[in-house]
This record gives C-alpha cells, structure tokens and sequence, in this order.
C-alpha cells in the first residue's frame, strides 16, 4: 500500500501514470512484497528523460509561436506604416496593398518594350506576318502563272493560224513543233512573261521590258513572231523542195550549212536559242529536226 502511494507520488510528480512502475513491483498472487529497486531505477530514469524531452519540445515551441507571432505583428506594423493601410491581418493587408498598386502603376513603355515577354511576342508576330507573305507571294505567282499561261498559250496558238505560218502536214509533227515553240515562249530562261491587263508584257532576266531597235516595247505579238520564225515558215516564203534549194558550193550558189548535232528535243530548242541570230543555222537545225522525227530518232 505504501509503494503504491509512493508510485503515485512520482508518477505526479513527473506527469505520467503510476503504471509505468508495475514492472518494478515484486508480487505474490495479488500482494505487494516489494520492489526490484534496478527495475525502478530504470523506469525512472526512463520517464524523466521522456519528460524533459516533452518540457524541451513545449518550450521550444512556445518560443517559436511566441517569436512567429512577434515578427508578423512587426511586419504588419511596418507594411501598415509604409503603404499607408489599416494593420489588419497579414494575407488581408496584402490584397489591400496590391489592390492599391493595381490602380496608381502607370507602366513605364521602355520597360515594356525592353521586356522578354514584350519581345518574344513581337517576334511570333514577325515570324506569322512573315509566313503570310510567303504565302501570299506563292499565291501571286501560282496567279500570275495561271494567267500567263491562260492568256498566252490560246494567244500564240491563234498567232500562228493567223499570221500564216506553214505548219507541217503531218499531224505528229505539227503537235510536237508547235509544242516546242510553246515551250520557248513560255519557258526561257532569258525572258519572263507578266500579265498586262488584258495582255502580256515580256521583260528580259533582269526584269525590265524588253526593247526593239527603235527602243520601243515589244508586244507579245512581236515576241511570238521572233519566236515562231526560229520553228515555221510562211507560206508565201515557202519554197518548193527542189535540188536548186540547196547547192554544195561547186557551182557557184551557197553552200549548204551543216548543222550541229542533237538527239532530244531539249537539245533542239537549246541550240536554236543559242543560233538565234543566224537564220541559216536556225533553218538547217530545223530541217535536221523534221529528218530525226521522221527517221524515228527523236519522239514526236
């Protein structure tokens, strides 16, 4: 009985529960008959050093909520001095504050315009207007060619019916000349073709309009007629094919000239652009032309 009060006593004395002793009590059935005094000694020194670490975390947390509690108060005293708003609590001074700095900010424009948000933005913007362009200048171009084409092949086909141009008998022929012809016109390297209105305006390589002798403008017209001449001839110049047409020199009359030698129709066209000037090269290519068609050497 005595032991129990003395164990009730520590226990108290310490905070804990007088249980925590039983294992140093020696008994006999239900009776009390002593202690084990090394078993005491243990547990007591067990409960005091739970309970000082218990008295060390209280205390240092009393002095972290006391010192928290300090430090905000001396915040929110100084956040209510500086911006001139009721000391209230922290998160509620801070909306009021930045409220207040929402409605006095005036931007300044060169912070802005020096601002990687303000310059990434006009660079995506750039880089689109720039896409745009390309997108429009593809557009203008596929445009103008489709009306170049429009516009000029239905016109050169009609110039030559019209400024009576003899064009092979022979069907096969015809189609592949008057395909080649189509194929100069509207695909040389040295010229470009651009619409005008209701016609077309020829500009040399450099773009700028091509000139006659008189310094004039070509028209497409003078432009198919300089281009037709190198494949057909006229019919009231045509003459019959005769042995007198073509003389070897031995008699006196012009000497035959010997063409240079091709076998596609791409070679044809290269070597009659680059003999343009000469009309008998431009006549003898053409003539070996209609032989290579007609012996099977070059598809029509």
């Amino acid at each position: 009985m005595e032991f129990n009060k003395l164990t009730e006593s520590i226990a108290s004395a310490l905070k804990t529960e007088a249980g925590e002793f039983s294992e140093a009590i020696i008994k006999e059935g239900e009776e009390v008959t002593g202690i084990d005094y090394d078993k005491l000694t243990g547990v007591l020194q067990k409960v005091v050093k739970s309970r000082i670490d218990s008295v060390a975390k209280e205390s240092r947390e009393e002095g972290y909520g006391r010192a928290k509690k300090e430090t905000m108060e001396q915040i929110e005293a100084r956040l209510a001095e500086k911006y001139s708003v009721e000391k209230t609590r922290f998160d509620d001074m801070m909306e009021t504050i930045v409220s207040k700095q929402r409605e006095s900010f005036q931007a300044n424009p060169k912070d802005i315009e020096n601002s990687d948000v303000y310059l990434n933005a006009i660079k995506a913007e750039q880089k689109k207007a720039e896409q745009l362009r390309n997108e429009f200048d593809q557009e203008k171009q596929s445009w103008k060619k489709q009306q170049v084409q429009l516009l000029g092949q239905s016109r050169a086909k009609e110039y030559l019916n019209s400024a009576n141009f003899a064009l092979p008998e022979d069907q096969s022929k015809r189609d592949n000349l008057v395909r080649l012809f189509l194929n100069d016109v509207f695909n040389n390297s040295e010229t470009q073709i651009e619409p005008n209105g209701s016609s077309l305006k020829i500009l040399d390589k450099e773009g700028y309009p091509v000139r006659n002798d008189m310094k004039e403008e070509i028209t497409f017209d003078d432009f198919l007629e300089k281009k037709a001449s190198l494949y057909f001839e006229r019919k009231s110049d045509k003459k019959p094919a005769s042995p007198n047409n073509h003389k070897d020199g031995s008699d006196g009359g012009e000497p035959k000239i010997d063409a240079p030698d091709f076998n596609s129709n791409e070679e044809y066209i290269r070597l009659v652009q680059a003999n343009i000037k000469d009309k008998k090269v431009v006549e003898a290519l053409r003539e070996k032309y209609e032989h290579k068609v007609k012996a099977g050497e070059i598809q029509a």
